[in-house]
């Protein structure tokens, strides 16, 4: 993201997104030298947004194990030093406490015992080399019953101060139950899923709600930091109406080695419209697909920005 979502006047909101390469200027150069792409680049992308805030589909239980909430918030992250450890007193993982008043004014939101999340950055403030944007990503460290805990990783280095990263950016995240598939009346349809003991081998994701009218929006991210010095990232591919593949994808920079063998947590959630189904569930969510928004921008800018526009009700 370029900036957070900009409420317009005529109840859309707008966003900018760019993409932003890795800096090879602190690898080593005799693995590989990243070459910048041509331009224009075309890339298919997958998005959605929503308003921050605590949501649940069935009811708000006090029992963790039949809770259903979904928490939807931000804040600011940074990251103390490159040690390859994340804990809550090293200043490499960051709590973000869950909104309050699901229950009572003065108590915190709870998730389910078995909650996952989607997380990413809302801006790119970090720059390196004079100007260049800074290659960050953002895993999870823990998520708990009343706060998600974020680490934010950049590109590798074998410059410690590489990884000390004081101006703060902002992250966004979805806390979710996994293992839930919900079809809304509006003919929107999502579900949740966990994945652990993930690799460089590929993985296929068959959808709960299969077939989706077309190919739904897959999101994922790491949600374990086991190898925390590598740069790290999730690659979804081959979607179709009923089905997905991913893996982890370890960029080579400080060594060799391309092929992630560490095992990590993914949490997915999937987001796609499915107009046959039996929906049970007035979501609230302001979805017409046949209208074609405004934007995005036809061609990229100068600043690689694309700009996407939203409705809602």
């Amino acid at each position: 993201m370029n900036g957070r979502p900009v409420h317009n006047e005529d109840g859309t909101y707008t966003f900018e997104f760019k993409l932003v390469f890795p800096n090879d200027s602190y690898c080593s150069k005799e693995w590989f030298t990243p070459i910048f792409p041509p331009t224009p680049l075309y890339l298919e992308v997958a998005w959605m947004l929503g308003p921050e805030g605590a949501y649940n589909i069935l009811a708000n239980h006090t029992d963790e194990s039949h809770n259903t909430n979904f928490i939807v918030g931000s804040g600011n992250i940074t990251r103390a030093s490159a040690t390859p450890i994340a804990n809550n007193n090293n200043g490499n993982a960051i709590q973000f406490n869950y909104p309050k008043g699901c229950v009572s004014p003065s108590e915190y939101c709870t998730v389910n015992a078995l909650a996952g999340c989607i997380q990413q950055l809302q801006t790119s403030v970090n720059t390196v080399d004079n100007g260049w944007d800074l290659f960050l990503t953002v895993r999870a460290w823990q998520v708990k019953l009343r706060s998600v805990w974020f680490v934010l990783v950049p590109h590798d280095s074998h410059d410690a101060s590489y990884f000390e990263i004081t101006t703060p950016e902002t992250v966004a995240y979805v806390v979710f139950p996994t293992g839930s598939s919900v079809l809304c009346l509006e003919g929107l349809a999502f579900e949740t899923r966990t994945f652990t003991n993930v690799t460089h081998n590929a993985i296929a994701l068959d959808y709960l709600l299969a077939p989706y009218d077309y190919p739904p929006g897959v999101f994922g991210m790491l949600g374990s930091v086991h190898s925390l010095v590598d740069s790290t990232s999730l690659s979804v591919f081959d979607r179709s109406v009923g089905s997905s593949v991913f893996i982890t994808k370890e960029d080579q920079c400080t060594t060799e080695q391309t092929e992630h063998v560490t095992k990590e947590v993914v949490h997915v959630l999937i987001a796609g419209e499915f107009q046959y189904g039996v929906p049970f569930l007035d979501c609230n969510i302001k979805l017409d697909s046949s209208r074609d928004t405004r934007v995005p921008t036809a061609e990229p800018t100068a600043e690689a920005c694309i700009d996407l526009d939203i409705t809602r009700n």
